[in-house]
């Protein structure tokens, strides 16, 4: 079931990569539910039964690359930011509510079931070390109110510049290059020559004013770039950061 599971959602990937073309990509919204019909229509099948199955993991990192492609972002991104730029909940926080809705909920209010008692009282012998039985962890957990307290925590580029994870963050309904382009600035990870001379790209990491040629670099201190005001501002300010973006930034990048 996992492996049909992954390649299913691979291929569908391969579908949603068509529509976010650098130049005339479609609007997150659009990529979005596109995505939720698609490819996550196809991981969420059956999640009540192998959700705690050891292969769970391969499926999570094919839903990654769908959020890839909704933010436009580059994939040496921390996955924590890959939720919140597309709007998507964290793929465990989303099964873990779901089988708490749908299946505990049912069993507990079933008491006459045999299985209530299974999950709830008399717990069958676990065979093997590598299993996760449901009753391991039979806290309810509602997914937005959990993600908005893992988030302040979470060890990320520019973490605080996000108020609201579970919320549609500024830009997201931007055509698709713009959006892309400002969610890199956000991450901090982009096209600039420090990480083009790390993936060997080009001759050197340093900017024409002499330092290193960052993300951050760019929109702060550079004086031929840098945005009138921090990386907060220009998070919150989407049609001064378009401008800014249409001016100077896609020189600067591709220089």
């Amino acid at each position: 079931m996992a492996a049909v599971c992954i390649h299913s959602v691979t291929t569908r990937n391969n579908l949603i990569s068509k529509l976010t073309g650098s130049s005339w990509g479609a609007k997150a919204n659009i990529l979005q539910t596109s995505a939720s019909a698609v490819c996550y229509s196809v991981a969420e099948c059956c999640w009540l039964v192998w959700s705690r199955s050891s292969h769970i993991n391969l499926t999570d990192c094919q839903l990654n690359s769908t959020r890839w492609l909704i933010s436009g972002c580059l994939h040496p991104t921390q996955t924590q930011w890959l939720p919140v730029l597309a709007n998507i909940p964290p793929a465990n926080l989303h099964r873990k509510s779901a089988v708490d809705k749908k299946m505990l909920c049912k069993i507990d209010n079933r008491q006459d079931w045999p299985v209530h008692a299974d999950v709830f009282f008399t717990h069958p012998s676990q065979r093997l070390s590598s299993q996760h039985p449901i009753w391991l962890d039979l806290s309810p957990v509602d997914m937005n109110s959990q993600y908005k307290e893992d988030w302040p925590s979470a060890s990320v580029t520019n973490c605080a510049i996000v108020e609201e994870p579970t919320s549609k963050q500024p830009g997201f309904n931007l055509p698709h290059c713009s959006r892309s382009l400002l969610n890199r600035f956000h991450t901090g990870q982009g096209t600039c020559k420090a990480f083009m001379y790390k993936w060997g790209l080009t001759k050197s990491p340093i900017c024409s004013c002499g330092d290193p040629h960052t993300m951050d670099h760019i929109v702060i201190s550079c004086p031929v770039t840098k945005f009138e005001g921090s990386l907060m501002i220009l998070y919150g300010d989407e049609d001064n950061a378009v401008n800014w973006l249409n001016s100077v930034v896609t020189t600067a990048l591709t220089e």
